[in-house]
């Protein structure tokens, strides 16, 4: 109830009923003390409010019996059957020309002082062996729409720019031999992503070919 006090009755003093339980009227009786006055609300708003609150919780009470009376829910476990089977393939990983995910990350070429077979990282290789990597996905990601496959193939590799990871040199070294050569190495199966953004349908099939 709402009930003036003070010298010029401006002061409003809100008393909450205790004999309301119900979760709409609790709302609303939050609202009406706790919110309002913070976002300056008239004093006939509050009013509204606060009769608002009264006039749902009788609604409110009858539907939660009705609920309570017709809605039952019942859940059993047999835990002697087998459950779904989940294909491992979902669980596979993704290999983008993105920092240092491949290059540095995976190829370090054969030269290289880090210990490697083949160009491949042992530490990485053997990182993912044990984990047991269903499938790879390759080139990407955003740069398979600018891959085209026959740049990364044979001894002399054709060097151009990534416009899609901040225009940085693409050396092609880590072609399509080589990914095969690294899936060999860690036990797993290719996922090629087409390029689908600057390629064509039979530069796609001849790939796979």
């Amino acid at each position: 109830m709402f009930s003036r006090s003070g010298p010029d009755n401006h002061c409003w003093r809100r008393e909450l009923s205790p004999h309301r339980s119900n979760k709409a009227s609790l709302c609303l009786q939050f609202i009406s003390f706790f919110i309002a006055p913070f976002i300056s609300l008239t004093r006939r708003a509050l009013l509204i409010i606060w009769v608002l609150s009264f006039s749902l919780a009788p609604a409110g009470m009858a539907q939660t019996r009705q609920a309570s009376d017709t809605d039952k829910v019942s859940l059993s476990i047999d835990g002697s059957k087998p459950g779904a089977r989940i294909d491992r393939n979902i669980f596979g990983q993704f290999a983008e020309h993105l920092g240092h995910g491949v290059y540095e990350g995976v190829w370090v070429g054969p030269d290289s002082s880090i210990p490697n077979t083949r160009g491949m990282r042992n530490d990485v290789v053997a990182a993912l062996k044990a984990l047991k990597v269903p499938n790879v996905r390759w080139p990407g990601g955003c740069f398979a729409d600018e891959y085209h496959w026959r740049k990364g193939i044979g001894p002399q590799r054709v060097v151009t720019l990534n416009p899609n990871w901040g225009g940085v040199i693409e050396p092609n070294t880590f072609g399509t031999h080589e990914f095969m050569d690294f899936l060999d190495q860690i036990g797993s199966e290719a996922y090629l992503s087409l390029n689908l953004g600057s390629g064509t349908p039979q530069e796609a099939a001849e790939w796979l070919e």
